[in-house]
């Protein structure tokens, strides 16, 4: 019979709880390595996030200098009872009964404010005639942008000019937005290359093949920021001050730069507000036109053909340029009806047929469709149902699909869909609006019964 040693026992005991005492230590000591090595991944991630929202906190605080600057501009110009102002993209221009002039910049210059028109005019053209060679100096607000094959102008695409092309030529005009030219002669700020980018290679080639070779410049100067807060530019490479009264030092870096324009949205043809059609007016003589605007009055709410309704602005400039007669290419007209909110084809179509109101379909005048307002310029590619928008060419035929996006990216810079306006004129009084009634005495019993609901609506 065997007897178990205790002694021996024991000791395995012992070794056991060694190796026991060894892997607990090892975990314990792992896990405090991951914990500590997580928590510094941790610390440095925190520290790039910080970073990075104080760096882009610090990038919209100049960007709102800008924007400030701007408004600080404008109710400058605008706020003095006693001058006439009147707007402009990238300036607002002033006058006061004594014929003094000043203008208001709303681009970043030297000179933010001008007392002689010729100026405004002509003295940053004087400057700008090698503003490609002075970066430190001058920025190009319209450098274009290349996504995949595709070059794209920030704010004006000089292909506008140039794209599409009319059935035929009207006047001294053949092509692109009607009216849209620029000068590219040799000399001044309209020679330049694009800036930063080389003659050679796939990108270069790009843009040559899609802007056929033309830039359109925007340059403006650059306005430096200093960490005290205080602004400037540089002339002949030196700090001039435009507010502040810091200086560029080691204690005072230059710490951001900031370039702006700004444009001005009610030069601009507003979709939610412009269709065009032919514009009615009382005959007042016995030719052809005259006898037309009898015959063929405008259907109720027609409202392309109301005298003085912003309706009757055409679209046609810019989304169809070249159209022949705007009274008989019907198929352009009833595309760009459909396009725009609460205008409808229909009625007296232009001012060719006579609207009858004992029919029962034309007694009460056409009826406006409920598409919602355009909210943004992007909006105009589809309709409410998601289907894309059917965007007429000078011939009355549909724009292809893939061409749309093309189309309205030339056309951004003459479009709009927010153009608020001041609702006085120039002088501070009420905007009137004229509409024909029955024309007889107030006191006549006859005149309220020949008076329609709207014509009451107009009167009050």
């Amino acid at each position: 019979m065997k007897t178990v040693n205790p002694s021996g026992l024991s000791k395995k005991a012992r070794n056991d709880r060694k190796g026991v005492a060894l892997i607990t230590v090892l975990t314990v000591t792992s896990l405090a390595t991951i914990m500590v090595l997580t928590f510094f991944a941790l610390a440095q991630s925190e520290h790039r996030a910080s970073a990075t929202y104080s760096q882009g906190l610090q990038a919209q605080q100049v960007a709102e200098q800008a924007v400030n600057m701007v408004v600080a501009q404008i109710r400058k110009a605008t706020s003095d009872p006693n001058y006439l102002w009147a707007s402009q993209p990238g300036a607002i221009r002033t006058w006061n009964s004594s014929e003094d002039f000043i203008g208001y910049k709303l681009y970043s210059d030297d000179r933010m404010e001008v007392d002689d028109e010729r100026e405004l005019v002509n003295e940053d053209f004087d400057e700008l005639g090698n503003w490609s060679e002075r970066p430190d100096e001058f920025v190009d607000l319209n450098e274009p942008v290349i996504r995949g094959t595709k070059v794209y102008f920030p704010i004006v695409d000089p292909l506008a000019r140039d794209i599409p092309k009319w059935p035929r030529q009207i006047g001294n005009d053949s092509e692109g937005v009607e009216g849209f030219d620029y000068n590219n002669g040799s000399g001044g700020a309209t020679n330049s290359k694009l800036p930063a980018m080389s003659d050679k290679g796939p990108m270069a080639e790009v843009v040559k093949s899609e802007t056929k070779n033309e830039v359109l410049p925007l340059p403006v100067r650059w306005i430096y920021q200093l960490g005290d807060g205080t602004l400037g530019y540089l002339s002949n490479l030196k700090f001039v001050r435009l507010s502040g009264t810091g200086t560029p030092g080691r204690d005072n870096p230059m710490v951001a730069r900031f370039g702006f324009w700004a444009d001005d949205e009610t030069t601009k043809l507003n979709m939610n507000t412009h269709s065009g059609g032919l514009a009615w007016d009382i005959p007042k003589a016995g030719g052809e036109l005259d006898r037309n605007m009898g015959k063929f009055q405008p259907a109720q709410h027609e409202w392309q053909r109301y005298p003085g309704h912003p309706a009757t602005t055409h679209l046609v400039p810019v989304l169809a340029p070249g159209v022949i007669d705007i009274v008989h290419d019907r198929d352009a007209m009833d595309m760009l009806f459909d396009l725009v909110p609460r205008v409808v084809p229909g009625g007296s179509n232009s001012g060719t047929r006579k609207v009858d109101p004992r029919k029962v379909t034309e007694r009460n005048g056409l009826i406006a469709d409920k598409n919602p307002l355009y909210a943004s310029y992007d909006e105009l590619m589809m309709q409410p149902d998601r289907r894309a928008n059917i965007f007429p060419d000078a011939s009355g035929r549909p724009i292809d699909e893939d061409e749309i996006a093309d189309h309205l990216e030339r056309s951004k810079f003459f479009l709009t869909v927010v153009s608020r306006s001041p609702e006085t004129t120039p002088f501070n009084t009420p905007k009137v609006a004229t509409w024909p009634i029955y024309n007889a005495e107030p006191g006549d019993s006859k005149w309220m019964t020949h008076l329609t609901p709207f014509d009451r609506v107009i009167q009050f």
